[in-house]
C-alpha cells in the first residue's frame, strides 16, 4: 500500500483545527472559499475542447450569475435531467437547474442577511422526496423546495483524530465541534448518513425525529476528509463506503454490509463513489472497481493502460464504463482497460507574471488545461463537473 505524500499537509490542517477550538473558535473548519476556483482569466473564459473522442461530448451549458463564483457543492437527480449547485458570492445560494431549457431558480440560504460562512466543502445530497440537503460546517440544511424555506439542525460533536493513524485525538471537551460536515448520502429510508472530516464515526440523521446516532469506523481509522467522495451509499441501502485513514498515513477502503466492516487495500482509497451497482475507488496513480452484489462487500479490480490519478476523481458513467482525472483531462476505461484517447476538457488563458509596478507591458497570457474540481454522475453516460478554474461554469461530459 501506497503512503501518501500529501498527508503532511493534512496533518498541519487538521493541528491548525486543533488550535481554533483551542481559542474558542465555533466554525473553525469554516474557512472561507476564496482561493478555490478564484477568477484568473486574462480572456474572459472556457474554450471548449475543438477534438474528442468518436462518441464523446464536453459543453459548458450552465453560468451562474454574475458573482457567484465559488462552486462548492453539486448534485443530480437520477435521472440527469436537473442539477443543484451550492455557490457563494453576494449570498450563500442554491440554484436548481433544470435542462434542456436551463431553467433555473434559486434559493437563499442566509435569506435573514446572515451569513453562513461556508467552508470549502458544502456537500448536497437530494431525498426521494425532492427535498435537499446540505451540509454546512456543523449543521445540516434542510431546503423545503415548495415554499423556499430552510431549517437547520446542528449535529452533536464527533470524535477526531484515530489511535496510530497521525491525527492525534482532540485533547479539549468540545471535541468534533470544528469538524466540519464534507460529505452526505441518503438511504432508501430517507436516513441522512453524514461524514464529517477526521471522525472516528459516521453519523446517520433521522429527518422525522431529529435523532442522531453514530455508526463507529474500524478500530483505527478516520474519514479521510477530502470533500464528497469520502463517503457513498448504494440505492438499496445494503452497502455503505467510506475512504479511510488508517494507520502510518495510509487509506483503505472500508464497505459496510450485512453489519460489519471489511477493509480493502490495493489501491489508496482518497475518494469511493457508488453509481447504480458499481463501486469506484480512485487513490494514488489508481483506480479500483467491482460489482456490489447482494448484501457482500465487492471485489476490486484495478484499472489499467494509462496514467491515473493522484486525487478524488474517478467515476462510473455506465454498467461498464469508468472515466478517471488525468493530466489534461479523462481517461475512459471500458470493463477496466483504457481504450479511449484522452478526453480534453478544453483550455483558458492566465496571466503568471505581475501586471504592475516597473513592468510596462504584462507577459502574454498562455493557455491551460482545464481540471475538475467537483463532479458528480447522473443518468447514464453523464458527468456534470466544476472546472478547477470555473468562474461559475458548470461542465458536462457526455457519452454518446
Amino acid at each position: 500500500m501506497t503512503v501518501r505524500l500529501y498527508g503532511l499537509a493534512r496533518r498541519v490542517r487538521y493541528i491548525l483545527a486543533l488550535v481554533c477550538v483551542a481559542l474558542g473558535v465555533v466554525s473553525c473548519g469554516s474557512q472561507p472559499a476564496t482561493n478555490q476556483l478564484s477568477r484568473p482569466f486574462a480572456d474572459g473564459g472556457i474554450r471548449p475542447p475543438v477534438h474528442l473522442p468518436i462518441g464523446w461530448s464536453v459543453t459548458y451549458p450552465v453560468d451562474l450569475p454574475h458573482g457567484y463564483n465559488t462552486i462548492t457543492g453539486i448534485a443530480s437527480s437520477a435521472t440527469g435531467h436537473d442539477l443543484w449547485v451550492f455557490a457563494q458570492g453576494p449570498d450563500e445560494r442554491l440554484f436548481h437547474i433544470m435542462l434542456p431549457n436551463r431553467v433555473v431558480k434559486s434559493y437563499s440560504l442566509d435569506p435573514a442577511g446572515g451569513r453562513l460562512h461556508a467552508g470549502l466543502e458544502t456537500p448536497v445530497a437530494i431525498a426521494s422526496s425532492g427535498t435537499v440537503w446540505v451540509g454546512v460546517n456543523e449543521s445540516l440544511l434542510e431546503l423545503d423546495q415548495a415554499t423556499g424555506e430552510v431549517r437547520t439542525t446542528r449535529l452533536p460533536p464527533v470524535s477526531v483524530g484515530a489511535p496510530d493513524s497521525g491525527l492525534p485525538q482532540l485533547p479539549v471537551p468540545n471535541g468534533g465541534a470544528y469538524a466540519g460536515i464534507d460529505a452526505l448520502t441518503i438511504r432508501s429510508d430517507g436516513s441522512i448518513i453524514v461524514g464529517r472530516e477526521f471522525a472516528t464515526a459516521i453519523q446517520i440523521f433521522n429527518p422525522a425525529t431529529k435523532a442522531v446516532t453514530a455508526l463507529p469506523l474500524p478500530p483505527r481509522t478516520a474519514l479521510v476528509g477530502l470533500g464528497s467522495t469520502d463517503l457513498a451509499q448504494d440505492a438499496d441501502g445494503s452497502e455503505l463506503a467510506a475512504a479511510l485513514y488508517a494507520p502510518n498515513g495510509v487509506d483503505e477502503l472500508g464497505q459496510y454490509s450485512n453489519g460489519a466492516w471489511t477493509l480493502s487495500g490495493g489501491c489508496p482509497a482518497y475518494g469511493v463513489v457508488i453509481y447504480r451497482s458499481e463501486i469506484t475507488v480512485s487513490g494514488s496513480h489508481c483506480v479500483a472497481y467491482g460489482a456490489i452484489n447482494g448484501h457482500r462487500a465487492a471485489g476490486l479490480s484495478l484499472m489499467s493502460g494509462a496514467p491515473l490519478p493522484n486525487w478524488t476523481c474517478a467515476y462510473a458513467l455506465t454498467v461498464n464504463t469508468t472515466v478517471a482525472c488525468v493530466a489534461g483531462g479523462l481517461a475512459a476505461a471500458t470493463n477496466g482497460s483504457v481504450t479511449t484517447p484522452l478526453i480534453r476538457l478544453g483550455t483558458f488563458s492566465i496571466v503568471t507574471g505581475p501586471v504592475g509596478g516597473d513592468l510596462k507591458t504584462p507577459p502574454p497570457p498562455h493557455d491551460v488545461n482545464v481540471g475538475i474540481a467537483l463532479a458528480v454522475t447522473a443518468g447514464d453516460g453523464n458527468l456534470w463537473f466544476i472546472p478547477d478554474r470555473g468562474d461559475g461554469v458548470v461542465g458536462l461530459v457526455k457519452k454518446t
